[in-house]
């Protein structure tokens, strides 16, 4: 079986349908429940500066074409980029439980994503390899590089930047959601580069994915060293380059990634290792699907679909705010649910379509280092301006007379009056279809409750064709680089969002026609008014770490 073949059998077997759900468990085994927070023991530890309260950017400043303000890469400066993109946003206590919430959303709460750091010249920061330690706040360093390798590191890589490379554990994704959690991590990684890039937009700075052999980025991060127990392996996702530079060209990019690969191999085989993984659970129930799909679109060449296209849509709408982009991404939470009465107006609704448009200048889209595959089928309940209905978001490369072609033929495909001219959006159906949003979502009633909820839209087949079983990730990835986006965005408008990872595929489908494999719905949305639970407190993210420093990012500004 070929890797694209792996890909399209796993997808098949993870769908959940109306009368079955994918292979799962079927109860959670709290004995192995698995430790939200990798350790590496014995690792030299570099305490991290808690400074994201002093960032200025406002929240309208994330998404300028030229950056108000940059400032250079230092130990501080690297504290709030991970504070900020990997970082604690509140301690939740409800009773007795005490939970942490993080920058980024995670399903379930599992934060399979790990993320470590490759600096060569950062003040403050030991030249070599670190995995960051979201819980303390700090560096673990994994590898240091010797000083002529230092000096190696740092003139092979474009002038002042680092490399932030990203991992999974599954094993913490499919304790709860078994076959399926490999879908679930890949979104999550998703959620993580749009992470990662609204904190670098914070400080002025660009970021983009550059893409390496599997192995080889295995290897910087001593992931194929020993010491991970069987079943809760760390598996290499990706690496983003980040400078405060000017957004380079993935062509310019291209020529440098051999030099930087062999650069970077002969850095961390000469350099000294330090620590060990802690285990994080003392037993695991294997998903051969998993690691069949894993082993399936691992990236087994350089070559890989970087080119991230272009675009000639106007600058991102700008509506008048002075709220602080730390704070929204601070605030950001998955709603429980939404109480299915309140309206979003038409002009809040078009700032969110706007965003959601792949911009290959602008955060966060142009941290993708492919053409957008992805679109949006819609679920409009409640938007002032809009009849309820079905609803086309088209945001990706795909000609729209194959996406109309592969849809219900009664579809109407109308541009609404008030729609700005730019933005590819069409309705389709008018009616209630609150009832189908919240079958085909899991018989979850937020879906039905909010003002609108999505389906993202892969271009399913053309892309592993094209891209190989690799693009099996990729496409997952920009469908939670979407749903971060949709997070922010709702917040943004006092109101929130909520991510669907668990929806019947194929029921999906179906109400819009699409069969043949050729488009798959692989991620739901949902944005309207909260219900909150005031049972449910917050508490400052960094409350534990008495003692610890609050800084601020301002004293090395450029």
């Amino acid at each position: 079986m070929t890797g694209i073949e792996q890909a399209d059998a796993y997808h098949e077997h993870s769908k959940h349908y109306l009368d079955r759900f994918a292979d799962y468990l079927g109860h959670f085994d709290w004995d192995n429940q698995p430790d939200p927070f990798r350790n590496y023991d014995e690792a030299p530890r570099i305490l991290l500066p808690i400074v994201a309260e002093s960032a200025t950017a406002t929240y309208n400043d994330l998404y300028a074409t030229e950056p108000a303000r940059q400032y250079p890469i230092t130990l501080e400066t690297i504290a709030c980029l991970f504070e900020l993109g990997l970082g604690l946003a509140a301690w939740k206590k409800w009773g007795e439980r005490l939970g942490a919430v993080r920058c980024e959303p995670s399903s379930g709460n599992l934060h399979p994503t790990e993320g470590y750091l490759i600096a060569a010249d950062t003040p403050g920061v030991t030249a070599g390899v670190h995995h960051y330690h979201s819980h303390d706040h700090c560096l673990e360093t994994r590898c240091t590089f010797t000083d002529a390798d230092a000096a190696a590191v740092a003139a092979a890589l474009p002038a002042d930047s680092v490399l932030v490379g990203m991992t999974s554990i599954y094993w913490r994704g499919s304790w709860k959601y078994g076959v399926r959690a490999f879908r679930y991590c890949q979104l999550d990684l998703g959620h993580v580069i749009g992470s990662l890039r609204y904190a670098a937009a914070v400080l002025g700075w660009h970021c983009r994915m550059i893409s390496f052999e599997s192995a080889r980025m295995a290897g910087w991060l001593g992931l194929d060293r020993q010491g991970f127990a069987a079943g809760e392996e760390e598996h290499v996702e990706g690496f983003m380059l980040v400078t405060p530079n000017p957004v380079w060209r993935t062509d310019d990019l291209a020529p440098r990634r051999p030099g930087i690969a062999d650069t970077l191999s002969a850095a961390t085989g000469k350099g000294e290792w330090h620590g060990q993984p802690r285990q994080l659970s003392p037993d695991h129930h294997p998903w051969p699907p998993i690691d069949e799909v894993a082993a399936a679109s691992t990236l087994d060449t350089a070559e890989a679909p970087d080119d991230p296209g272009k675009d000639t849509l106007p600058p991102p709408a700008s509506p008048p705010t002075a709220i602080g982009a730390a704070k929204i991404i601070r605030q950001r939470r998955s709603s429980i649910n939404m109480d299915g009465e309140t309206h979003l107006s038409a002009a809040a609704f078009y700032v969110i379509m706007d965003r959601s448009l792949h911009r290959t200048s602008v955060a966060p889209f142009d941290s993708l280092c492919w053409a957008p595959t992805c679109d949006l089928i819609m679920f409009v309940h409640r938007v002032d301006e809009l009849a309820s209905g079905l609803y086309f978001l088209h945001r990706s490369t795909v000609a729209l007379e194959d996406l109309q072609a592969a849809m219900k033929r009664s579809f109407t495909w109308e541009k609404p009056a008030n729609a700005p001219a730019h933005i590819g959006f069409y309705h389709l159906a008018s009616g209630d279809y609150r009832e189908q949003s919240q079958t085909v979502s899991g018989h979850q009633e937020i879906a039905a409750n909010g003002a609108f909820s999505v389906g993202v839209l892969a271009d399913f087949r053309a892309s592993l064709e094209s891209f190989g079983a690799n693009a099996y990730r990729r496409m997952h990835w920009e469908a939670g680089l979407i749903g971060q986006l949709l997070y922010l965005e709702a917040e943004a408008a006092g109101i929130r969002g909520t991510g669907l990872g668990c929806f019947f595929d194929e029921p999906v489908h179906e109400i819009f026609e699409l069969s043949g494999g050729a488009y798959q719905s692989i991620y739901h949305f949902t944005v309207g008014h909260p219900c909150e639970d005031d049972r449910i407190l917050d508490r400052a993210p960094y409350d534990h770490l008495k003692g610890r420093a609050h800084d601020s990012i301002d004293p090395g500004a450029a």
